[in-house]
């Protein structure tokens, strides 16, 4: 099939030949989106060249790396201190202020699934759109609104974009990387999100200490607007609506099963950095607004690191439950060691957290499409940021109170015991050839080299 559209390159040919998004952020290729029946395509094929309409290429394509360190940068600007502005600006109470981040724990992971359903529906192209146009409007009314009770819809409102967005580009990237370049767009798309993370993360204590809340949050939105226009060029994926009862069918799978099972235990520390990180950074480390923002900044880049290592390797896909056991030791070591030591260790060792928690990051993209099929993989990958999220909010339920009354680095710790243990089962669990040649599961040929999943 031959893709029609437009092609548009601004940049430097020395960047895009490497595809870097930092230089090429105005590729626009725009395709009408691909049928599963046109596109002559096997359910089981991934990288096919008419995919997304555009052919089989280097990488995914700049643009959407562009978005994702974009939207990191912006993300770590608007969000990092919302609680801050929650309470020193607008006067909320701490219930009300829980009662705001439940709201968008429960909004993202309710909305997780049916926004993967819809990337099988409708181009993600169009769902990465109305995800940055929702947070646009959110945002900038977040900027505006100061009584609670009408806080409350625009908080929905910016929540639901976020996970609409989040769920869509992850999809774009699984559906538009060929098989041949996949691994390598999977670095790059990490690289491209931390790497915004970290100069967010750098700049938001020192923008928010000399530029009003709001103001920030005002442009804030106008860039989230800006970034739905130029989401218009990512290419568009292939859609072919599938019955629920294929989805049924391939989540019932037990090593499905076993991975959404380790999913969810994994996911439980990010509950407790969400409600104990921050402040143990505050009270028992006594950081500045800065400060925080420097040691957040380095976790970041950690990833960065990693994934600029990485993509210096030959381009074959790593053994993925060798990874999963790599990425949980060093996340667990780093997890429980940066409470105890001076703040050098606990920088130090936060960042070994990050290279770990980045090569989890890497189980989930090179491992989620072994086990689904393409053109149902946007319901897949939303099902798999509901368990990720259920994870999140269970932790958070638990981890929260535990850091109220016996200290905010009792659950860093605790939480890092967790995750050492699933690496213990994982290193013991060695699966059968049977389990092998059946497919991929999350401790067994999921990350075996020789498997097809």
């Amino acid at each position: 099939m031959r893709a029609e559209g437009r092609l548009f390159r601004f940049g430097w040919p020395w960047a895009q030949s490497r595809g870097w998004g930092l230089y090429d952020a105005l590729w626009c290729y725009r395709t009408a989106p691909v049928s599963l029946k046109r596109a002559n395509m096997s359910e089981t094929s991934f990288g096919a060249e008419t995919r997304s309409g555009r052919g089989i290429g280097r990488h995914p394509g700049n643009l959407l790396y562009s978005l994702a360190w974009l939207y990191s940068m912006i993300s770590m600007l608007t969000g990092f201190f919302l609680p801050l502005f929650f309470k020193d600006e607008l006067g909320f109470g701490g219930g009300e202020i829980g009662l705001l981040f439940a709201l968008q724990a429960i909004t993202i992971m309710l909305a997780s699934a049916p926004a993967g359903l819809g990337n099988d529906w409708v181009t993600s192209r169009a769902m990465i759109m109305a995800g940055l146009l929702a947070q646009a409007a959110g945002l900038a009314l977040m900027a505006l609104v100061k009584d609670f009770g009408a806080y409350l819809p625009v908080f929905f409102v910016w929540s639901l974009g976020g996970g609409l967005f989040k769920v869509s580009l992850d999809v774009q990237l699984l559906k538009t990387a060929s098989q041949e370049h996949r691994i390598k767009g999977v670095y790059r798309y990490q690289l491209s999100r931390y790497f915004g993370a970290s100069v967010g993360a750098l700049a938001a204590g020192y923008l928010l200490s000399r530029l009003p809340f709001s103001s920030a949050m005002l442009w804030g939105a106008a860039t989230y607007a800006l970034l739905a226009l130029l989401a218009w060029g990512l290419p568009a994926t292939m859609v072919a609506p599938s019955k629920l009862g294929l989805y049924k069918g391939e989540l019932k799978k037990p090593k499905v099963l076993l991975m959404g099972l380790w999913l969810v235990l994994f996911a439980t520390h990010w509950g407790a950095e969400m409600t104990c990180y921050g402040l143990y950074l505050q009270v028992d480390r006594g950081l500045e607004l800065q400060e925080m923002g420097g040691y957040f900044a380095a976790e970041m880049f950690s990833i960065v690191l990693l994934m600029l290592w990485l993509l210096r390797k030959p381009d074959k896909e790593p053994d993925i439950r060798n990874l999963a056991i790599f990425g949980m030791v060093l996340s667990a070591i780093g997890q429980i060691s940066m409470v105890f030591g001076p703040i050098w260790s606990s920088v130090l060792f936060r960042m070994v957290h990050g290279i770990g928690d980045g090569a989890i990051f890497l189980v989930f993209y090179l491992g989620v499409p072994r086990l689904f099929a393409l053109e149902r993989m946007g319901g897949h990958a939303g099902v798999v940021h509901f368990m990720s999220m259920a994870g999140t909010i269970l932790g958070s339920l638990v981890y929260g109170p535990m850091g109220e009354r016996l200290g905010y680095a009792v659950p860093m710790w605790v939480s890092g015991v967790v995750i050492a243990l699933l690496a213990a089962i994982l290193l013991l669990w060695r699966p059968g050839k049977a389990a092998n040649e059946a497919g991929p599961t999350p401790g067994g040929s999921l990350g075996s080299e020789g498997s097809t999943g």
